[in-house]
């Protein structure tokens, strides 16, 4: 499976802005162009509660990605998170935490692509891998990604993002 986002996302999509221009966390994520974005299909039989709860966070942390906005799915972190991201920097880190170690890394990158390759439907541990195309500095930068979801008190979390 391949998704690609193609053509410009709106100024305000890309930068989590509300109308008045104000900061927005967002997270169930609403396409309205749908022709720019390919999303995650849906199975010939309809996902079950607990797949359909993974689609939504997976779907969030790639738009964060593409949008370097980590506000898109921060509220889905777990209190404890794994993160891994190239050049060194990793560790378990709150959620708080968390979302400034991923901000200050996409502050420096613009994300160019983001595409999911596999995910694992096990109801025991979730998980999505893929690649992503980022831009350093003018120079384009390949990466692969794995993030994984743990269910804390009846909710999907994301307990892992790793960048390799």
């Amino acid at each position: 499976m391949k998704f690609v986002v193609t053509g410009v996302l709106s100024f305000m999509l890309m930068h989590g802005l509300s109308s008045s221009g104000s900061r927005v966390f967002q997270p169930e994520m609403r396409f309205q162009q749908r022709s720019q974005l390919r999303s995650m299909p849906e199975r010939v039989n309809g996902l079950q509660d607990w797949q359909s709860e993974c689609k939504e966070i997976f779907e969030a942390i790639r738009e964060g990605m593409l949008q370097s906005s980590m506000g898109r799915f921060s509220g889905y972190f777990a209190s404890q998170v794994r993160i891994t991201l190239p050049g060194g920097g990793g560790g378990y880190y709150s959620a708080s935490q968390a979302y400034y170690v991923l901000e200050s890394h996409f502050k420096e990158r613009k994300t160019l692509y983001v595409e999911f390759t596999s995910f694992g439907d096990s109801e025991a541990n979730p998980y999505a891998s893929g690649r992503i195309g980022l831009s350093v500095r003018g120079a384009k930068e390949d990466a692969q990604f794995y993030t994984s979801l743990s269910k804390t008190e009846g909710r999907w979390l994301i307990s892992e993002i790793t960048i390799y």
